[in-house]
């Protein structure tokens, strides 16, 4: 019987503690602004961060569902290959759509077939860079690395297919299960989430009430809010605030 998703998520995990604590030499894209301090005007980026972090774990865990229930049908695992992976970015894109704060600044990185973790790239060029945020996707990305890392040295070297050793794949990645593939997201996102609690919890007991006032830029920008409001950003650990889901390319 497969593990479910929330097993292997905890198992990777529990893999990827070694690396947790890290210090990475962050690379930015060069068109980008220095990185700041992870300071007080940090509050809305990462609280943006740690939202999106949940809304992608929890997209994981709803597609990963169906795959667990067509796995049962089929008897046998369904392995990832590029139409599920793009499939699943679509998804997952939509999900982060519902909660996106478009006037905090946000990064993206990835980890190439050959274990290289990318320039961290922050989305918006007005806004400025944030340390914050950018440090998280880096670490996000050294624990995919670490995963790599063990696939191209055979710990995963006959995943389900009989003699298809990981080591001959052009992408180690297409070794993996989609379910495993979604664990694996699905974890790096959760160790974001703990940094940025752990971030946001140091930030609320030190700034002051002025940081966490903000005025909306533009209308759709945050869920509920229209250009010129200004509103006390919340900044509750618990509570996320959505905006109702547009699906246009999602196919699970």
């Amino acid at each position: 019987m497969r593990p479910s998703l929330a097993t292997v998520t905890v198992l990777l995990l529990f893999a990827g503690t070694q690396i947790a604590g890290a210090q990475p030499q962050m690379q930015i894209q060069q068109t980008a602004q220095a990185p700041s301090d992870c300071g007080c005007k940090e509050l809305r980026n990462v609280k943006n961060r740690l939202c999106q972090a949940r809304l992608a774990q929890r997209e994981y865990d709803r597609i990963a569902t169906k795959f667990l229930a067509d796995e049962a049908a089929k008897g046998e695992p369904i392995l990832l290959d590029g139409t599920i992976k793009d499939g699943l970015a679509d998804c997952v894109q939509e999900a982060l759509n519902t909660g996106a704060d478009a006037g905090a600044q946000n990064a993206s990185s990835k980890t190439s077939a050959n274990c290289d973790i990318e320039d961290v790239i922050f989305s918006d060029s007005e806004l400025d860079a944030s340390r914050c945020i950018g440090m998280s996707v880096y670490r996000h990305e050294q624990f995919h690395q670490a995963r790599c890392r063990e696939r191209e040295q055979g710990k995963w070297q006959k995943i389900w297919a009989e003699g298809a050793p990981v080591k001959t794949l052009v992408d180690t990645k297409f070794a993996m299960s989609a379910v495993d593939y979604m664990a694996e997201e699905a974890a790096a996102y959760s160790l974001e989430e703990a940094e940025l609690t752990r971030t946001m919890q140091r930030l609320l007991s030190t700034c002051y009430s002025d940081d966490k006032v903000v005025t909306v830029e533009d209308d759709n920008w945050v869920p509920g809010k229209k250009k010129g409001d200004e509103y006390q950003l919340d900044l509750s650990l618990e509570d996320c605030p959505t905006r109702p889901r547009v699906t246009k390319n999602c196919k699970y």
